[in-house]
């Protein structure tokens, strides 16, 4: 029961996601590698009126993103970003010392899973409201 709870809310909170707007990430700029895994950010709503919104960025599994299981990243807080684990800790991308340009994690968690870095509370990136 427990499982199927836990896709329901996976599953309401990508849709949700889609609905509001949702980019397929094409191009990272002075990434030192080539990746062929497909990447997807957006905004949530987090309010019924829609003037609050969480930011996602959702990088599929390198291996099976059909089957794999999705991770849902939510560190950070205020005035910390939940990407800062992206790009130093699980992420397949990390930042060079001076941040210029990106080279790849060899242990990034995404090889097995799907990652979605969630923005915690709105208002780290809230730039709609």
């Amino acid at each position: 029961m427990q499982i199927l709870i836990s896709f329901g809310v996976v599953f309401l909170l990508v849709n949700g996601a889609r609905s509001i707007e949702e980019e397929d990430v094409v191009n990272l700029p002075n990434v030192t590698f080539e990746y062929s895994f497909k990447q997807y950010s957006g905004y949530l709503n987090a309010n019924n009126a829609g003037t609050w919104k969480f930011f996602y960025w959702l990088m599929e599994s390198q291996r099976n993103p059909l089957t794999d299981p999705l991770l849902l990243w939510l560190n950070g807080g205020p005035g910390c970003s939940s990407l800062l684990g992206a790009f130093t800790e699980l992420g397949p991308f990390y930042m060079n010392r001076d941040s210029s340009s990106l080279y790849e994690n060899i242990f990034a968690w995404n090889k097995v899973e799907l990652i979605m870095e969630f923005e915690f509370p709105s208002k780290i990136f809230d730039v709609h409201s």
